[in-house]
């Protein structure tokens, strides 16, 4: 009797685990996907990946000037 209810929970045990498991590799798949999707988006639009880094690079330079 004891036997099967520690089998059991140890089944639900590692049932858990593999659900988050699950979730994680579905979580980076799906960032892969839209991240190709974007991609492809801005090749067809003919957008270059160059203008992004100064972007950043402003927000950089605003949030610590405001910090200061």
């Amino acid at each position: 009797m004891i036997f099967s209810v520690a089998c059991l929970l140890v089944r639900r045990l590692l049932g858990c685990l593999m659900v988050l498991a699950r979730r994680r590799v579905s979580k980076d798949a799906e960032l892969l996907v839209v991240r190709h999707e974007a991609r492809v988006r801005r090749e067809a639009l003919g957008i270059e990946g160059g203008a992004r880094p100064p972007r950043r690079a402003v927000a950089a330079a605003g949030q610590e000037l405001s910090a200061a």
